[in-house]
């Protein structure tokens, strides 16, 4: 949606570097190049990785020969390759050949080069993983420091390329930083001289995956209302458009009605665990113990698993990733499934229910 609507120059790079037309020239390795590409971005914009993957590495390998490492084809070549790897589940992979990449996008355009967004978000994503909170925060820092110090806080440019890198991040990193960045966005799309009714309503779409990420459901109600305001004063070119966020609206008023019985009973032990809250200040009313897995059982083994987490505004736990562990590696599913089911009295600022970020917790595996 957003990256197809909103990205006009970054983006799967290759998209936007020609490469030699397969009729313009006689050369086998050229005419194989170009085949090569065709068959991978048909495949690739069908959504079948798995299909497109050996031609990513063909055209990659085809560019090898092709092109030294001042050429821009290469560089999009070994992104585009990362980002294949990534996409059919390869990180470790993708890892090696993204620093290839990164490389070559620094020696072409310089170290803090807005080109360089789109392979360090490639990075940042195949370092992470769902439930493991033990990823590489450099590439994403990077990325910050970036759309604030080399681009034109004011421009087009710079509330463009906030939403991609919102729109490939915030599941995984819904951040303060992106959080700031997205806003400083929409302002740039809601007023002169770049104001633009379409991206606005877009950014607050996207503004509302991202508070429902950080368990923030008030605020991503409103953003939802307001997208669907702007799709309403368009009319009906935008009715697909009004439609989507119309029904996200409608599945999110329903995940939180299915809550509202789990919701009131727990508001009944509300007072008594205002007694006796954690060291953090957090009100916890029900803690789940852990299963013991049965192959670490089974060997005796014992160890413990950190977690971190956000308790959102009606005080479930969403989002647990493991910091650390030790002991058997089947504890840390163990204890991420526990952690879900943990409940908390809501933080109230000012009367207002809000969720709280980076809530940590330690389970501990212990045979007695």
């Amino acid at each position: 949606m957003f990256k197809q609507l909103v990205l006009l120059s970054l983006g799967f790079a290759l998209t936007t570097v020609s490469i030699t037309n397969a009729e313009e020239t006689e050369d086998p390795t050229r005419q194989a190049l170009a085949d090569a590409w065709k068959q991978y971005s048909e495949l690739s914009e069908s959504g079948d990785s798995e299909a497109s993957l050996p031609h990513a590495q063909r055209v990659y390998e085809l560019a090898g020969k092709l092109f030294d490492e001042t050429d821009k084809q290469l560089a999009a070549a070994t992104l585009n390759l990362g980002e294949n790897l990534i996409e059919v589940d390869r990180k470790d992979d993708a890892k090696e050949v993204l620093e290839i990449a990164i490389a070559r996008y620094e020696n072409l355009y310089g170290k803090n080069s807005p080109e360089l967004i789109d392979p360090l978000l490639s990075m940042t994503v195949a370092h992470f993983s769902q439930w493991d909170y033990r990823e590489n925060p450099v590439y994403r820092d990077r990325i910050y420091e970036i759309l604030q110090n080399s681009i034109d806080r004011s421009s087009l440019e710079f509330a463009d390329s906030v939403m991609d890198v919102a729109w490939n991040s915030i599941a995984y990193y819904p951040t303060d930083t992106i959080g700031e960045e997205m806003d400083a966005a929409l302002a740039i799309y809601e007023t002169e001289p770049h104001q633009d009714a379409i991206k606005a309503a877009q950014a607050h779409h996207l503004l509302a995956n991202f508070h429902v990420n950080r368990g923030q459901y008030k605020s991503a109600r409103q953003n939802l209302d307001t997208a669907l305001g702007i799709y309403d004063a368009l009319g009906n070119d935008f009715e697909a458009d009004h439609d989507e966020v119309d029904q996200y609206s409608t599945d999110l008023r329903g995940f939180l009605k299915d809550r509202q019985p789990e919701i009131e009973r727990l508001t009944a032990e509300y007072e008594a665990a205002r007694a006796k809250p954690d060291g953090a200040g957090n009100l916890p009313i029900v803690r789940v113990a852990p299963y013991y897995p049965a192959d670490a059982l089974r060997k005796r083994k014992t160890g413990y698993v950190e977690l971190v987490f956000t308790v959102d505004e009606q005080g479930f736990v969403i989002y647990p990733k493991v910091v650390k562990y030790t002991g058997s590696k089947s504890f840390k599913n163990a204890a991420i499934q526990a952690t879900l089911k943990f409940r908390y009295a809501p933080r109230l600022i000012d009367d207002e229910p809000v969720a709280v970020q980076r809530v940590k917790t330690k389970i501990t595996f212990d045979i007695r």
